[in-house]
């Protein structure tokens, strides 16, 4: 995995592994974005998947919402290696989803923003979990 492209292996695609991500309680919630992510001690090898939504519901064009998206996916491509240099060694499975919450388009500045503070509070909450081995391995 490169630091700074976003592979078609990084994206979050299956059935399967969107609905087991949206059912645990793994959440955190950093405005305008409730980030959900699943962990998983057991994997053969490390692998860093990510997934964007912005609601119909908050956001009702379909062309402002595409630009949300370009700019939610640029805002972690060029700031995944918050992740990626704690975590390349282990053999660990982390998955993400992104999810916008409001009804406001906001500035690419604040969404980097937003997303850095999302990546470096993840990197803290995974590391104790880790140390203390609390998460599911299945």
């Amino acid at each position: 995995m490169s630091k700074f492209e976003i592979n078609k292996s990084e994206r979050l695609k299956h059935k399967k592994e969107i609905h087991s991500l949206f059912i645990r309680e793994n959440y955190l919630n950093v405005s305008p974005f409730k980030t959900i992510y699943q962990v998983n001690l057991s994997a053969p090898k490390f692998s860093l998947k990510f997934l964007i939504s912005v609601p119909k519901a908050k956001i009702k064009h379909s062309v402002k919402r595409n630009l949300v998206k370009r700019r939610i996916k640029e805002a972690y491509r060029k700031n995944k290696h918050i992740l990626l240099n704690a975590f390349e060694e282990k053999n660990i499975k982390i998955n993400i989803a992104f999810v916008y919450n409001t009804d406001v388009i906001l500035k690419y500045d604040i969404i980097e923003s937003k997303i850095i503070l999302i990546l470096q509070r993840l990197k803290i909450i995974i590391e104790k979990n880790v140390k203390q081995n609390t998460y599911i391995t299945d």
